[in-house]
């Protein structure tokens, strides 16, 4: 019976060894008490703004990284002409929602799945008419949150619907890389 006891003893505090994480200032806690931020703003490059920049907020909609997320965001960028001295300026407006998957027991990894829709916005050199166009994207990403959960990297691919004025659609495929913080 006293074996029985000691062996119970020892199962279950190698099972709380084994789900404890060591925090920075060397105390220890369990996965479901780490506190999450829900919060986050980040740049992207490229991605959503084809060839510019956009600063996005984002907002998870439970209490940990991963599952929901919705996204907003505004930017823009520049296109030189490459035959003419024209250069084209744009102002872009992403707005999304995506699920993420961890693939990792330290849940810094995910997997992105989901979807942006974006308002973009030109202004042709040399003209003030302003030429507008929508995207939908598809969008699988690879997330890595740093040990803190606080900053985040993001390298994305983008499969596009492209809707022009003119009533033209295509698909093509695109890439951005993130980078930002938790609040």
């Amino acid at each position: 019976m006293k074996r029985m006891i000691i062996t119970i003893a020892i199962a279950v505090l190698t099972a709380h060894n084994l789900s404890a994480q060591t925090t920075a200032a060397g105390t220890t806690q369990t996965d479901d008490s780490l506190q999450y931020k829900k919060n986050s703003w980040y740049i992207e490059f490229a991605g959503a703004s084809l060839l510019g920049m956009t600063i996005n907020y984002e907002r998870f909609l439970g209490g940990h990284p991963w599952g929901f997320s919705v996204r907003a965001g505004i930017g823009g960028g520049i296109v030189p002409e490459i035959f003419t001295d024209k250069v084209d300026v744009y102002v872009v407006f992403p707005v999304g929602l995506s699920y993420n998957i961890p693939v990792s027991a330290s849940k810094r990894n995910m997997i992105e799945v989901g979807g942006v829709f974006e308002y973009v916005s030109g202004l042709p050199a040399n003209t003030f008419d302003t030429n507008t166009t929508h995207f939908y994207q598809g969008v699988v990403s690879w997330r890595y949150e740093s040990s803190s959960h606080r900053t985040q990297f993001r390298a994305s691919i983008y499969p596009n619907i492209v809707t022009l004025d003119n009533g033209h659609t295509g698909l093509f495929p695109w890439v951005g890389f993130s980078i930002g913080q938790k609040f």
